[in-house]
């Protein structure tokens, strides 16, 4: 049950979209390689906070951070969630 990483799996972020309310943050994906989205308050200081963790399509892949249009701001990181 793994997945072969190569250089093209690392995601890359390729929009933040405004829709009500709600933040839609769209990345690349590899098939089924596991990624975690995260945000944080503020870019220098403080810990990233888990948002979502999906499994990659192959494709863009969209994950709504619900509610957070109406934060001051936010700052999202994808990453893989490679297990230990």
């Amino acid at each position: 049950s793994g997945f072969i990483l190569t250089s093209n799996c690392f995601p890359v972020i390729t929009s933040i979209q405004r829709a009500g309310s709600d933040i839609h943050v769209s990345f690349t994906t590899c098939a089924n390689a596991p990624y975690v989205v995260s945000y944080r308050t503020d870019m220098v200081t403080g810990t990233w906070t888990p948002l979502a963790s999906v499994t990659g399509t192959g494709g863009i892949v969209t994950v709504p951070d619900v509610g957070a249009a109406l934060q001051p701001k936010r700052f999202y990181q994808v990453s893989l969630a490679i297990p230990p």
